[in-house]
């Protein structure tokens, strides 16, 4: 059983202050670290495999993954950036880039 809390109006209001730091100069930066979170702005020298098939199917060929992790009763819900070739800690799992995407906006 999932239980949603509704988020406060202090904490909404916390994060509309965030909004002027995502400016478009910001999301390239982000995006570019997202293709080569070692040297952003650089073509991958070696890309992953997952990159690889990601950039065949005409996907976007991403070095970096979000994983997450499910709210439990004990848990909040956890949520991390990663490398995509870095081994996964236990419990988190990979969302997809439609998920990784939505978390830069």
């Amino acid at each position: 059983e999932v239980v949603l809390h509704p988020l406060t109006r202090d904490f909404l209001e916390s994060r509309q202050a965030q909004l002027p730091l995502l400016t478009p100069a910001v999301r390239r930066d982000l995006y570019a670290i997202l293709l080569n979170p070692r040297h952003p702005y650089a073509p991958v020298s070696s890309p992953s495999p997952a990159a690889t098939q990601a950039a065949a199917r005409g996907s976007q060929p991403f070095e970096v993954v979000l994983l997450q992790r499910e709210a439990s009763p004990t848990e909040a819900a956890a949520f991390a950036f990663a490398e995509r070739a870095a081994p996964r800690p236990f419990g988190l799992v990979e969302v997809t880039d439609d998920v990784l995407l939505s978390a830069l906006t």
